[in-house]
């Protein structure tokens, strides 16, 4: 898996994870540092052709207790549709590692996962 951060503007973050998923269509164990901050939206691209995940693949944002900090906007994702989902209730997240874990996707299947994380603000 592959990570890239980017800010924004207005101390907004962007984490991008272009990730492949193993055999048994999962990714996981790839603990990555993310800022403190509020998670404010999530974009899921799924790749396309021979690497197109199956329907209905799920995405979690786990932190080091196993809470799902995308509070459940990446379940049951189009494998043929882009998705960009404002988080309702933005979470706040105290800054630390993170796994992003991918189920459901099929052998050797891909897409874009990316998280904008903004600033504590009222």
């Amino acid at each position: 898996m592959e990570l890239t951060s980017e800010k924004i503007g207005g101390g907004v973050v962007k984490y991008s994870f272009d990730w492949v998923s193993d055999g048994a269509g999962d990714v996981s164990g790839n603990l990555f540092g993310v800022i403190r901050g509020r998670i404010i939206q999530v974009g899921f691209v799924p790749d396309s052709g021979g690497t197109q995940p199956t329907a209905a693949y799920d995405v979690l944002l786990n932190d080091v207790n196993d809470f799902d900090l995308l509070g459940g906007a990446g379940a049951d994702l189009s494998n043929t549709l882009s998705t960009l989902t404002p988080v309702v209730t933005p979470l706040v997240f105290d800054g630390g590692q993170v796994d992003l874990v991918i189920s459901n996707a099929g052998d050797g299947k891909g897409g874009i996962v990316s998280i904008w994380v903004g600033p504590l603000r009222p």
